[in-house]
């Protein structure tokens, strides 16, 4: 399961960089499955983000990279 959401964060990364950059040559796309499991995350990885970040007083290390990652998938969550 690790594996599983290991990938679907990657991809998220790859396919975001991907239309950013406006490249063509990345057959990869965020698909209906994909958009599935990053609704079903996205409130899990916002509530973390709120408690060790934002409502901390010693943020964790990874706050940066964990909005970003939010910022990423919620980009396709709201396309």
């Amino acid at each position: 399961r690790a594996n599983s959401a290991s990938c679907l964060w990657a991809k998220v990364e790859l396919v975001y960089s991907k239309e950013i950059l406006e490249k063509t040559d990345i057959d990869d796309q965020i698909d209906s499955e994909d958009l599935g499991k990053l609704n079903r995350r996205i409130n899990i990885l916002k509530r973390l983000h709120q408690k060790n970040c934002e409502d901390s007083d010693n943020p964790m290390v990874y706050c940066g990279s964990m909005a970003k990652i939010i910022e990423k998938a919620e980009y396709f969550i709201n396309k």
